[in-house]
Order: C-alpha cells, then sequence, then structure tokens
C-alpha cells in the first residue's frame, strides 16, 4: 500500500476498521511492545520521511489513558474520537479495555509503548500489560473482585490529600492572672484569612479574635486594630464582653502565611452582667500560621 502521511492515518484508519471491527479475533498487530517497557525504539513502520515524522506531537495527551466507548473484536482497533484529547480511541484486546491514546512515532507516556497497527502503518500508544504483584494498580487492573490483579488491589493504597492546617500559638492572661499559652493546629488554635480579614481563637480560654490583614510586603512593626470577644457563664448567665485595641505586628510573612504580634485590652460587659465583672484586662500575644479560609 502506497505511504501515506501519518496526519492522514487517523481519517482512513477509520474507513479500514469497518471490516476489521468485528472480525474473527484477528490481533492484527504487526509491532510488538517494546520488552524494556515504556518506551519502545524500534522500528514502528513509519515509512521515514522527516516531514511525516513532523506531523506528530509527540507530547502525550492529557487524555492518555482516559476511559472510551470502543468494543470491536479487532485488536487493537482504533477510532476517531472527539471526546479524547489525542483523537483516537483503541481497543486493547489484551487488556480487555478501551481508552483514549493518540498518534506517535517512537515514544509515548509512561505505561504505554508505540505500537504500530494494521492500516495505512499507523503507529498509536497502546498501555503495557499490567505488571501483577508490584502493589501498584495499572491501566486494566479492576478492583472490582473479578478482574485484574487482586494482589495489587489487596496492597495498593489509595493516596489521600491532606488539608492544610492553621495553627501556632496563643498566650492570653485574663483578671490580672497568669497567662496560659495554647498551641497546635486547629482546633487548638485556629486562623484563617477570609477576604483579607484574619480570624483566630484559641480553646483554652474561648476567645476569638479578629484583624484586618497588613498588606503582602509590608514592614514589621506595626499597629493594626484588632477586635476580641467572649462568652463567659457565671452562676449559670452567660455574658458577653467585647473588646477593641491596637495591636502591635511583631513580624509578618505574607508568602509563608506567618504573622505574630501582641495586644492589651479591656473587656466590657455588654449586657446581662450579673453576676460577671463589669470589665476586666486582657494581655495576649500571638505567633500564627493561618491559611486561606470561606466564609
Amino acid at each position: 500500500m502506497m505511504a501515506m502521511k501519518i496526519k492522514y492515518a487517523v481519517a482512513l484508519l477509520l474507513v479500514g476498521l469497518m471490516g476489521a471491527c468485528g472480525g474473527d479475533g484477528d490481533t492484527g498487530a504487526k509491532g510488538e511492545k517494546d520488552s524494556g517497557g515504556h518506551q519502545n525504539t524500534e522500528d514502528t513502520g513509519v515509512d521515514g520521511e522527516e516531514e511525516d515524522a513532523e506531523v506528530i506531537d509527540e507530547t502525550p495527551s492529557q487524555d492518555l489513558g482516559k476511559a472510551c466507548n470502543l468494543a470491536c473484536n479487532y485488536s487493537p482497533c482504533a477510532v476517531q474520537d472527539s471526546d479524547c484529547d489525542g483523537g483516537i480511541c483503541v481497543r486493547h484486546g489484551e487488556l480487555n479495555a478501551s481508552y483514549c491514546s493518540q498518534p506517535c512515532v517512537t515514544s509515548c507516556a509512561p505505561g504505554y509503548s508505540c505500537v504500530e497497527i494494521e492500516d495505512e502503518g499507523l503507529s498509536v500508544c497502546l498501555s503495557d500489560e499490567p505488571e501483577c504483584g508490584n502493589g501498584a494498580v495499572e491501566f486494566g487492573e479492576a478492583c472490582d473482585g473479578e478482574e485484574g490483579c487482586s494482589q495489587d488491589c489487596l496492597t495498593y493504597t489509595e493516596p489521600v490529600d491532606e488539608a492544610t492546617l492553621s495553627g501556632g500559638s496563643i498566650t492570653e492572661a485574663i483578671h490580672d492572672g497568669e497567662a496560659q499559652t495554647t498551641e497546635g493546629l486547629e482546633p487548638t488554635v485556629k486562623a484563617h484569612n477570609i477576604e483579607n480579614w484574619l480570624f483566630f481563637s484559641a480553646q483554652n480560654y474561648g476567645f476569638t479574635y479578629g484583624m484586618g490583614m497588613p498588606q503582602a510586603g509590608d514592614p514589621a512593626p506595626q499597629k493594626l486594630l484588632v477586635e476580641a470577644g467572649l462568652l463567659e457563664n457565671v452562676g449559670g448567665n452567660t455574658c458577653q464582653f467585647n473588646g477593641t485595641a491596637m495591636a502591635t505586628i511583631t513580624s509578618y510573612d505574607y508568602a509563608a502565611k506567618k504573622i505574630a504580634g501582641q495586644a492589651s485590652f479591656t473587656m466590657t460587659c455588654m449586657g446581662y452582667c450579673d453576676p460577671c465583672a463589669a470589665e476586666f484586662p486582657l494581655e495576649m500575644s500571638f505567633d500564627l500560621d493561618w491559611v486561606e479560609g470561606e466564609h
């Protein structure tokens, strides 16, 4: 068959497979996968013209390996599929699965080999066969108890994305008493930046604080207004205390999300104060690692 440019091979492949798909199970693979695994550097059947090789972008498609709908008896079998970024849906008979792939010249993404399939010398990226017992669930291994490599399914642990937590330390002294320091990750110490307002708290006394954030690159020390609130239960009565003060910011790193400072408050009871005190002093300092929060 007269050599054709690879950029037209995918279009012609669909025509050629109309008879092949639904055939007698002929494997149809002209090239063998590289025994070394992920890359096959042997001749793939491309006619060797330099301009033809330049037609194909060998950058692996983001959809390489995405499942697609192709059930035919030809192995490997391929058709054009607009749902695949690589443009091709491949049926890999050895894996009993169909997935998005792309044309290739010599190399493919790790886990795939460049194999020539029947029809116009087109080469596509085919998934390597799963390696049972390596502890990794690879393409073609289904952990449903019916197919795939069961020992891999038993040993494989799905990675867990751990959320970044705020934390740090807050030191508080109330009613002229001894200072108490609370430190750790949230919820022990919590610091969330919500639309450039820092809301932070410690579990020790239950104070909550709110403060406008400095601008990125602002030097320290500087003064910022901070508000404090407390609900205190005395003799069965819950009293609400509020206070405001100018906090001295002693260190600040916007990129690292770190801030430290100190402030002195007069906390005032806002009503229903009996038997709570009308007011009391609060001395506090903080050294926080904040996270971006949401309302």
